[in-house]
Formats: structure tokens, sequence, C-alpha cells
């Protein structure tokens, strides 16, 4: 198709028309430092409310241990969400609860995910290749550059 703003060559799926970006690869250190598991941790406690839910976020910052070294190889990965009418289109059905062509696809199993893939020739991005994707170019792990603040952070609706 052409470069985005960020010079990352994009591509469009001939099968479903998904704006594909080319990832460069490369290394990066993929998992969490202890010290920003402790802020999430009190980010967490500070906001969660429902104690399952806290204990179920706080056991899930474990498997982000240890920080560790990854290097990718190039690779594809969809530039947005897959839309309604595209997954209508591939899987003959819309199980969406708020329905809209343009809107992304929700309320599916991974499985349904998968399945889709192997219709269209696509793969599901790994869980290194998504975490290297998502800050778009930008080496810190959030938006702001910056390590997260509580001024960032909105959990369960509720705002610092």
């Amino acid at each position: 198709v052409d470069r985005n703003r960020q010079g990352f060559l994009e591509y469009r799926h001939e099968a479903t028309g998904i704006v594909m970006v080319l990832v460069p690869g490369g290394a990066f250190d993929m998992g969490s430092t202890d010290e920003e598991r402790d802020e999430a941790g009190a980010l967490i406690d500070r906001f969660i409310d429902d104690a399952k839910s806290r204990a179920f976020l706080r056991g899930s910052l474990r498997s982000e241990a240890p920080r560790h070294a990854v290097t990718l190889d190039p690779y594809l990965i969809a530039k947005h969400e897959v839309r309604q009418d595209v997954w209508r289109r591939v899987m003959e059905r819309n199980p969406s609860r708020f329905q809209a062509d343009d809107l992304p696809v929700e309320n599916i199993s991974w499985n349904e995910a998968r399945e889709f893939c192997k219709r269209t020739g696509l793969l599901l991005p790994t869980e290194a290749q998504w975490e290297q994707a998502c800050p778009g170019g930008m080496s810190p792990a959030f938006s702001s550059g910056e390590t997260i603040t509580t001024d960032e952070a909105n959990f369960n609706g509720n705002y610092p």
C-alpha cells in the first residue's frame, strides 16, 4: 500500500482488505521489572474494589517476570482490529454485541480467532510480536513515553 506516518511499510491483505504493517523485527526487552510490577500492583490495589478481580490481576503480574531479551524477525501485523463486515464475510455470522460493520468484531473466542486466521491465511501474533508492535515504534512500554502514572490509569471506570 504505502508507508505510514512512522515510516513502516503497509500492505493490503488481498483476501480480506485488512491493512497489514511490516514490523521490522529486532531485539527488545519483554516483561516487567520488579519496580514496574510493584507500581502496577499499587494501582490495582488503589482502583480495583473487587477482591477476586484484584487477586486475578495481581496474579497476572507474576507472569510478566523476569524481564528478558527477545529477538524477532520482521513480521506483518494488522494495523486495526478486524471489522465486523470482514468477519461476517469470512465467518458467515457476526457474534458482536455492538453491531455495526465498521466496528471491531468482539465477543469471540480464541478458537474462533484461530479459525478466522485459518480461513484467511493470516496468523495470530505471538505475545512477543504483540508486545513489540503495541508501542507503535516507541521503546517505552506506556503511551506517555514514561512509566505509567495514576493520572493515566483508568481501572474499572475509576479515575484518580
